[in-house]
């Protein structure tokens, strides 16, 4: 079984941004039914940027470390720079997934973009 790089396996063992925002302007969730993962991520924008960030999850180490990774980097970006943000990326400056582990990049980036689909307030 592969192991998660130490950045993400610092993001699964201590997520950030665990929860729900009061208020959010925007809330998207995806699922990866061939594991069950489920993933909720909400935004909370204010004068065009992002004020908050935060995911709830039901599903493996892979998927939580991504998706605290990305709500942690979101906070203070203009909605633009929210709409253009790559998982890819950020999952490959912290480390990178085995190939095995990979869904959790399009579980995150489906949950992120229906967040963000929509004009947060």
């Amino acid at each position: 079984m592969a192991t998660l790089p130490p950045i993400l396996e610092d993001h699964f063992r201590h997520p950030r941004g665990v929860g729900r925002i009061e208020g959010a302007a925007a809330r998207g969730r995806a699922e990866n039914p061939a594991c069950g993962d489920v993933l909720e991520i909400e935004v909370a924008c204010e004068s065009g940027r992002v004020r908050d960030a935060r995911f709830m999850a039901h599903g493996c180490s892979s998927v939580i470390a991504v998706a605290s990774v990305v709500v942690e980097s979101l906070a203070g970006l203009e909605l633009a720079a929210a709409r253009a943000f790559d998982v890819e990326r950020a999952v490959e400056a912290a480390g990178g997934l085995p190939n095995n582990r990979r869904h959790a990049v399009f579980v995150v980036s489906r949950a992120l973009d229906a967040a963000l689909a929509e004009e947060p307030a």
